[in-house]
C-alpha cells in the first residue's frame, strides 16, 4: 500500500474549548482533518474560478461559446 508521510500541527485553544472536546468525546484529529480538507477544496475552487475568469476575460470568445465547446467535447466522448 501507499504510505503517506504525516506531520503534527498543534494549535492553542481556550481552556473551555478543550473542556467541551473532552466532555463530548470529540475526535479532534478527525474534525480538524475534515475541516482542513474542506477549506483546501474551497480555496482551490476559488483559485480555479479566478483563473477561469482571467482566461475568459482575456479571451476573444465569450462564456457561452466556452460552455458550448465543453458540451460538444463531452458529448463526443
Amino acid at each position: 500500500g501507499v504510505i503517506m508521510a504525516t506531520v503534527v500541527i498543534s494549535v492553542r485553544v481556550p481552556k473551555w474549548i478543550k473542556e467541551y472536546v473532552e466532555k463530548y468525546g470529540i475526535n479532534v484529529r478527525d474534525v480538524v482533518k475534515k475541516a482542513l480538507i474542506d477549506e483546501i477544496k474551497r480555496r482551490r475552487k476559488r483559485r480555479l474560478d479566478e483563473l477561469v475568469d482571467k482566461v475568459l476575460a482575456s479571451s476573444s470568445i465569450g462564456v457561452d461559446e466556452w460552455v458550448e465547446s465543453i458540451r460538444e467535447d463531452r458529448e463526443g466522448r
